[in-house]
């Protein structure tokens, strides 16, 4: 605890800041986005380094949903906690992880994307990791893909 950028970190709050930024392109892509908040976890941390990796994750899901074409176009982000973590989880309507890519998805420079440069899952899985966090990738058995993000309680 003794990085002096890290603070009180209320997640609904920054949550929220960012998603009043991304509301504009989710709505010019027809996008609904669902928050789910069950409770108001706080952790120790860097507020925009959390938000770097919330607006990574949400940009990733925008682009699964728009190369998906898929319908309904839903992105859903749930912040819960347990005894000891925040639970930060996204989830889209895209078509999923490819199974062969989780094993290196956070891997520098490994990219599915035709414009992509590999660095923003690697750079949210340093992020994390700098939280004492993890991010796990999932598919859903509903389809879609879903990244869960735990970070220990203050």
């Amino acid at each position: 605890m003794g990085n002096p950028q890290f603070a009180e970190v209320p997640l609904h709050k920054i949550t929220d800041d960012i998603l009043e930024i991304i509301e504009p392109t989710l709505k010019s892509k027809n996008i609904h986005l669902e928050k789910i908040y069950i409770s108001n976890p706080i952790v120790w941390g860097n507020a925009i380094q959390i938000q770097q990796v919330l607006i990574n994750l949400i940009n990733n899901a925008m682009d699964a949903i728009d190369e998906a074409n898929s319908v309904p176009r839903t992105i859903q982000l749930s912040l819960s906690q347990n005894q000891q973590f925040a639970i930060i989880s996204i989830k889209d309507s895209g078509t999923g992880i490819d199974a062969q890519l989780i094993p290196t998805l956070f891997d520098l420079y490994k990219t599915s994307k035709d414009e992509g440069l590999g660095i923003g899952l690697w750079l949210c899985k340093t992020i994390i990791d700098k939280h004492g966090g993890t991010i796990l990738p999932a598919n859903p058995p509903e389809g879609g893909a879903l990244f869960e993000i735990q970070l220990p309680l203050i």
